[in-house]
């Protein structure tokens, strides 16, 4: 997923065996959510990417 992280940057992170709902508003530093709402809250990663 990439994101705003402002005006003129983005911000990028991977996700995978779930489903997510990402949300952000407009503002000049904008801020994302991003909310597992399925998948296993109990496993930690297993690899850094």
């Amino acid at each position: 997923m990439t994101s705003a992280a402002g005006a003129t940057r983005t911000q990028r992170a991977d996700f995978y065996d779930g489903i997510f709902q990402i949300r952000q508003g407009r503002a000049t530093q904008p801020v994302t959510d991003i909310l597992l709402m399925s998948g296993s809250y109990l496993a930690g990663a297993t690899r850094v990417p």
